[in-house]
């Protein structure tokens, strides 16, 4: 018995002292050395609710409901809310509850416009680069408009009152240039939460209360739901 407690403790001291000078001489063996060469574990059901999240806010973003007054269709709508993170959380919170509701983006048309004065668009993108460089040249701010009707026209200012385009307007008859004001309305973009089903939603009075102490600009109204 006394020899094999010997050839124990004789084991045991020996593994002590291999690990403790080990380490004790080797500090680029940690554990935070060895978690550098393994690859972060990421589960693929949580990509996919990011990838599945980020389209669904993407969808919301552009295709907003446009409000301009001519109302097909009123819903109940909860909102609104400025941007579109608190009224997604808005409801997935009622999503649990049992509420089948989604959130949309809603252009107000504000009933007042800007007007931009534009040289009408070339007709092509060289024709519209070698205009703008003749303004430059004569001190004129200006740019390319890239994107819309009125792509490849020369944008000469946007204002907010209709005689101070027609005073740019003038200024630039003067130059010899044909320009024009065009109508810009103006758009007041908020969230609303809609339900999805053909009837409203009407939210409990715990939930109501619960919603008015998170959010208290928030209110229940009837609002258009759909394109005229």
């Amino acid at each position: 018995m006394k020899l094999i407690f010997a050839a124990l403790l004789a084991m045991n001291t020996v593994y002590f002292s291999y690990y403790y000078f080990y380490y004790e001489f080797n500090p680029e063996v940690t554990a935070e050395s060895i978690q550098a060469d393994v690859d972060g574990i990421y589960l693929l059901r949580e990509q996919d609710e990011v990838k599945l999240r980020e389209q669904r806010l993407g969808d919301i973003i552009s295709n907003p409901l446009v409000v301009n007054g001519s109302v097909s269709k009123e819903c109940l709508g909860l909102g609104p809310f400025l941007d579109i993170f608190s009224g997604e959380n808005v409801a997935e919170q009622m999503t649990l509850l049992g509420y089948e509701v989604a959130v949309r983006a809603v252009d107000n048309m504000g009933g007042t416009n800007d007007y931009r004065v534009m040289i009408p668009p070339a007709r092509s993108l060289q024709d519209a680069f070698r205009k703008l460089t003749e303004l430059k040249q004569q001190g004129v701010d200006s740019y390319v408009i890239t994107k819309g009707d009125a792509a490849l026209g020369i944008s000469l200012g946007v204002f907010s009152s209709e005689s101070g385009a027609k005073k740019a307007l003038q200024s630039m008859v003067k130059l010899g240039y044909e320009a024009e004001i065009v109508v810009i309305s103006r758009v007041v973009r908020e969230f609303w939460v809609f339900s999805t089903q053909e009837q409203d939603f009407q939210p409990a009075a715990t939930v109501w209360a619960t919603l008015q102490q998170n959010y208290p600009h928030i209110e229940l109204r009837k609002l258009q739901c759909s394109e005229s």
